[in-house]
């Protein structure tokens, strides 16, 4: 199976999946929306260093019941620098504003650096996270950072409560 065909049937499958939560959340989202989406999900996960956080795998954990479970599933391991050995370009545009490296390392920013944002503070908060923190790649970096992106994709169209929920569902 060629790339192109492989990731073209990755994409559809993650485009039916966040069409099949969106409707079952009784939101809005425009189609050119959700096909944005869908790309920046499956992009990195089609990283040619994943073998095991791949499309597959979050179809697997996501179940087909719960909206915010598929959510959450969708976007929970979006960031995997062990692997990738980067942030996907795409991807960094939501994670920059509040992290950023320093000496080698990801910290997030100081208080004074960060804008006001009420769900990222939430969210550093469910992950017991600060400002100024040092990121760990086995304390929750990933995590955390797939997290930032889940939520700023979907804060157009979801509750802050939704968000968290989906940011905690995995």
């Amino acid at each position: 199976m060629s790339f192109e065909y492989e990731y073209e049937y990755e994409y559809q499958r993650c485009l039916e999946k966040l069409k099949w939560a969106i409707q079952k959340l009784e939101v809005e989202v425009q189609s050119e929306k959700l096909a944005e989406i869908a790309e920046l999900i499956v992009q990195p996960m089609m990283s040619p260093w994943r073998y095991f956080h791949t499309p597959d795998h979050i179809f697997e954990v996501g179940g087909s019941q719960d909206a915010i479970e598929v959510l959450a599933a969708l976007f929970h391991d979006l960031v995997y620098l062990q692997i990738d050995r980067s942030v996907n370009f795409n991807l960094s545009y939501y994670i920059t504003p509040y992290i950023k490296e320093v000496q080698g390392r990801l910290k997030i920013r100081e208080k004074n650096e960060l804008p006001k944002d009420r769900n990222f503070e939430i969210t550093a908060s469910v992950f017991g996270f600060v400002s100024g923190q040092v990121l760990l790649p086995f304390g929750g970096q990933n995590e955390f950072m797939s997290a930032v992106v889940a939520i700023k994709v979907m804060e157009t169209f979801l509750t802050t409560k939704q968000i968290v929920k989906s940011t905690t569902s995995e």
